[in-house]
């Protein structure tokens, strides 16, 4: 019987073919040689780059107080070497205990976009001067008090200038419609009208036995230029071509307060042409006709004033109201304009802080809470050259055992982590 030397049955040392089999190895081994080589060259080169390989991680387990969990989280936020798993994969957001801080934080961040829309509409640039350090309720109740001022003098700008604007229009009209009304034109309408009285065309001009004529009725006000053509087209095919309408030469333009809603009215537009119109034209019924397609198209209708002493008696009166209501906007703006500023001044600080606030909030949700300890545990991936790091950071010099960390067994394959130079 033969020996095995250790290579158990079936074995072809000694044989011819075993020793073909063994040269044919032997080459192998040098091929696999040089290939191993190459590939630890390859590896000496990429651990020259540290692009070409992640760090090697370790799974880091971190315990905390709970009254000291958040200033531990706001120090380790400056160094992003850290990555926290979610303990908690069966909890909805809901049910996790940081929600109503994180709803806080969100609304803190809707009043803060709130007022950068405004600064943006007024041209203010954030000036970084910033201020005192204040803590998150502080800063809670400025925004509240800040919006709650923006969002007044809001409405009592737009409301003093839709005022001014009328008055500003009602005085154009009583200006523009006399000539209208004097116009030649009209009073080729109204003689044309007399002519025809002895033979009446319609009707139910006789239906109420008194034997009335319709009489030339006039409507003036105002309207945008942009529906000045379609306002024409559609009364034409109201009254069926029985009526005259004059548009004045002047237009007043009128501006409409920086808001978010007057651009949308305006189609992007800051400012509005509005013309002074009068239309004539003949009975009840098409009055109430016309004045319907006036209001549709956005269009004010006003009251005809036929006595010259009493137009000049509301325009004196209009003009002493149009300068006391400038007075009083110019006032208003002018404390909009400062208390933006107060605002730019502090809005980055306060939108970096909320921002890092709702993002600690959002991490203390993936821990742990051990309500009988009175702890919060939490776990997630480190470098393993940074643990060391970690574990100053944590203890930042004090003795207190506030926040320990430690390394355990990793539960999953660890993410991988590039140091870059940015």
């Amino acid at each position: 019987m033969g020996e095995r030397n250790g290579f158990g049955e079936g074995s072809s040392y000694g044989s011819p073919q075993g020793g073909r089999s063994i040269a044919r190895s032997s080459q192998k081994s040098k091929s696999l040689s040089s290939v191993v080589l190459d590939q630890s060259t390859v590896l000496n080169v990429s651990n020259s780059y540290n692009l070409f390989r992640s760090e090697e991680m370790t799974y880091v387990r971190l315990y905390f107080l709970n009254d000291s969990a958040h200033d531990h989280l706001l120090e380790l936020g400056k160094y992003g070497f850290v990555e926290f798993v979610d303990m908690n994969p069966e909890l909805t957001s809901f049910h996790r205990p940081f929600t109503p801080e994180i709803r806080k934080c969100e609304e803190m961040l809707r009043t803060i976009r709130f007022f950068q829309g405004v600064l943006q509409d007024y041209n203010i640039a954030p000036t970084n001067r910033g201020s005192k350090q204040l803590t998150f309720h502080e800063i809670e109740e400025i925004l509240i008090e800040y919006e709650k001022q923006v969002i007044n003098d809001t409405h009592s700008i737009e409301e003093l200038s839709n005022d001014l604007h009328q008055k500003e229009e009602r005085h154009l009209v009583l200006r523009e419609s006399q000539s209208l009304l004097e116009q030649s034109t009209v009073h080729e309408l109204r003689e044309s009208n007399t002519e025809q009285r002895s033979q009446p065309l319609l009707r139910q001009d006789f239906e109420s036995g008194r034997g009335k004529f319709s009489t030339v009725e006039s409507i003036v006000g105002a309207i945008s230029e942009d529906n000045m053509a379609t306002l024409e087209r559609v009364l034409f095919r109201v009254t069926r071509g029985v009526f005259v309408i004059q548009f004045s030469d002047q237009a007043i333009k009128f501006e409409y307060p920086p808001s978010r809603k007057a651009s949308k009215l305006s189609s992007n537009k800051n400012f509005e042409m509005r013309r002074v119109f009068a239309i004539h034209f003949y009975g009840d019924r098409s009055e109430q006709k016309i004045s319907k397609v006036i209001d549709a198209l956005g269009g004010k209708r006003y009251y005809n004033v036929n006595s010259q002493e009493l137009r000049q008696n509301e325009l004196k009166e209009l003009n002493d109201s149009i300068e006391e209501i400038k007075k009083v906007l110019g006032i208003t703006r002018d404390a909009r304009i400062k208390l933006l500023k107060e605002i730019a001044a502090s809005i980055n600080q306060w939108d970096e802080f909320v921002s890092k606030e709702i993002a600690i909030y959002h991490t203390l949700n993936l821990f742990e809470h051990d309500l009988k300890k009175s702890g919060i545990i939490g776990e997630g991936w480190c470098p393993k050259k940074n643990f060391q790091d970690l574990i100053n950071i944590l203890s930042g010099g004090k003795s207190d055992n506030s926040a320990i960390a430690t390394e355990i067994v990793p539960r999953t394959e660890p993410p991988t982590y590039f140091k870059t130079n940015k």
